[in-house]
């Protein structure tokens, strides 16, 4: 724009990250060169401006932070003249390592770009462990509002993949990607003995698209060794079956790779063939599945009606009313008491069955609508009025404790 005849230029970027996580995490906002083409196998973390952001907390006001800047790489030169060469990205740890030794503490980089909207980050803890994980899954969302951009990061309850080295020796993976990438895609390091979060090309690229059904690219593995001698690629290991496979790793020897599903992550164990005999054990089995559900109907009413007697009209002779009906099923743990140890097997399910207020009304006159009151059952009716509604006793289990106290018939049952 041009003022008092002054051309000035404004650069402004409005991208503001959220942080909904307890850690307090920092980031690099990093401005590169798109090389989807490159071949490279490493990050390289280079040496960028580095930001943090407070954790969340309890608050239910969440303080945004606004990123200060996009740290330009020395891949851009003055020859980068086109601007759809020029891709955003952005690393996450959860600590401000610099130096050489820095690449353990910081992520891969994630693509910020509306093409993306949300991604799983492996950010790793450092020298620390968590219940044998060396990184952590942060969900990162990109989201679009009035020309703002919102980049949120949540811990993903449900990773796409995690990898389990039993192996005394680091171990490399690298995705089989058909296609050509749309960004530049590297390997994922495990180190020894430990357990990592992970999110294939395939699954980035395709969400929200992606489907259960999808079939997922294979995985080749590789051993790290040291004085930088490259050893070669394993053979291609199907993920999309569950079972056990074994590959050849130079420079190791044969290990066990097992693959199993579970509600929407692939599980994948690497391990000598030492430690095979618990992989077999444990993980080479049939899932299982757990069913469990919550019904709250307010009103239920059964009618008996004549037919026959009256072929114009219908005549109801008796009517069945159950108020504030309750269906609770979930699985059961432990075996009930004179069960065989072979039926534990089997998961247990216990149905149960609570109501309020039951009616049972006689007519008594044919081709009227007045009905004599033959039985009625129930207690505490006006403590029941006082309770929330359905949708709120589902949603806090203190609540529906005491609903459930207040009901006048209770019956449960074992389902095998």
């Amino acid at each position: 724009m041009v003022q008092q005849g002054i051309q000035i230029i404004q650069i402004e970027d409005k991208t503001t990250v959220i942080n909904n996580t307890p850690y307090q995490i920092f980031y690099k906002p990093q401005l590169s060169v798109s090389k989807p083409h490159s071949g490279k196998e490493y990050f390289h973390v280079p040496d960028s401006a580095t930001f943090s952001i407070c954790p969340g907390g309890e608050q239910p006001a969440l303080q945004p932070s606004s990123l200060p800047c996009w740290d330009l790489m020395p891949d851009i030169g003055p020859s980068v003249l086109d601007a759809s060469l020029l891709q955003k990205q952005i690393l996450l740890g959860f600590s401000p390592a610099a130096g050489a030794d820095s690449s353990q503490c910081w992520s891969l980089p994630a693509l910020v770009k509306q093409e993306f909207p949300r991604q799983s980050v492996a950010v790793p803890l450092g020298n620390s462990r968590e219940n044998g994980f060396c990184t952590r899954a942060i969900a990162l969302t990109y989201q679009e509002h009035f020309g703002v951009t919102y980049l949120t990061l949540s811990e993903d309850p449900s990773p796409r993949v995690i990898f389990h080295n039993r192996c005394p020796v680091a171990v490399l993976i690298k995705e089989n990607i058909k296609d050509v990438p749309k960004f530049e895609v590297y390997c994922r390091k495990i180190p020894s003995e430990s357990s990592v979060h992970h999110e294939l090309y395939h699954q980035v690229s395709s969400y929200p698209d992606c489907k259960t059904k999808d079939l997922l690219p294979s995985l080749c593995l590789r051993t790290e060794l040291p004085d930088e001698i490259t050893s070669e690629w394993s053979d291609a290991v199907d993920i999309n079956s569950q079972g056990t496979q074994v590959v050849f790793l130079t420079g190791f020897g044969y290990v066990y790779v097992d693959v199993v599903h579970q509600c929407g992550t692939v599980f994948i164990t690497v391990a000598p063939e030492g430690k095979a005999g618990l992989i077999l054990t444990n993980t080479n089995r049939t899932l299982e599945k757990t069913i469990a559900f919550r019904v709250f109907i307010t009103q239920l009413s059964l009618a008996v009606s004549d037919d026959l007697t009256h072929h114009r009209a219908s005549s109801e002779l008796l009517r069945l009313t159950l108020d504030n009906v309750f269906l609770h099923m979930a699985p059961v743990a432990g075996v009930l008491p004179g069960e065989e140890p072979a039926a534990a097997l089997f998961q247990l399910h216990c149905v149960e069955v609570y109501c309020g207020d039951l009616q049972l009304d006689n007519q008594l006159y044919n081709k009227s609508n007045f009905h004599l009151l033959s039985w009625s059952a129930r207690e505490k009716k006006q403590s029941l009025l006082s309770f929330p509604k359905g949708q709120s006793l589902l949603a806090s289990s203190r609540d529906l404790e005491e609903y459930k106290g207040e009901l006048f018939y209770q019956a449960s049952s074992h389902l095998n």
